[in-house]
């Protein structure tokens, strides 16, 4: 899986994964800098390609290392190795491509309308560390059946804020780890 991000304030905030996989589990953190926050739209097949475009052209997004040629990898630019994706054809892990995510303990913010017509998402994993569900991240998402939360020993959590964007029957395994 190869993972589109910006950097701001010192931490990373997931922007677009790409791979062939249903599944995605995100990482904690990249080159040392804690993962934090997944961007409005992120895994949705709505998301403005152009803007992501302009933004990698310009700089403000990074893409992590490909696979694709690893002994030319070190000299390539976020948008070069972006185009080598396209290149290679390998989709963005988004819309209906996604079936499970995985969101690491250090994710705190999930941006606005982050899972937009996921329509084939069935299970999401993430923590009580994560504060602050956005606007219709489940618009659309009317396959979710499963959810794996973790939390501490305050068991805080925004269990109840997904809860009420979600209209679907669920599962909800809630591990406790005091």
């Amino acid at each position: 899986m190869k993972i589109h991000y910006r950097i701001k304030n010192n931490a990373i905030e997931i922007v677009r994964c790409y791979g062939t996989d249903d599944r995605i589990v995100l990482p904690e953190e990249i080159n040392g800098l804690p993962v934090v926050s997944a961007a409005p739209y992120a895994f949705s097949a709505h998301m403005d390609q152009q803007l992501l475009e302009q933004e990698l052209v310009a700089g403000r997004l990074q893409l992590g290392r490909s696979m694709l040629v690893p002994e030319e990898d070190e000299v390539l630019t976020s948008h070069q190795r972006y185009q080598r994706l396209r290149q290679a054809q390998i989709p963005a892990l988004c819309g209906e491509q996604l079936e499970e995510l995985e969101l690491p303990g250090s994710i705190v913010r999930v941006g606005r309308y982050c899972l937009y017509n996921c329509d084939h998402l069935r299970k999401l994993t993430f923590t009580g560390q994560l504060a602050d569900w956005g606007t219709g991240v489940f618009t659309g998402c009317h396959h979710i059946c499963e959810v794996v939360l973790t939390t501490d020993a305050s068991g805080t959590s925004t269990l109840k804020d997904m809860l009420d964007e979600v209209h679907e029957a669920l599962h909800v395994r809630w591990n406790d780890t005091s």
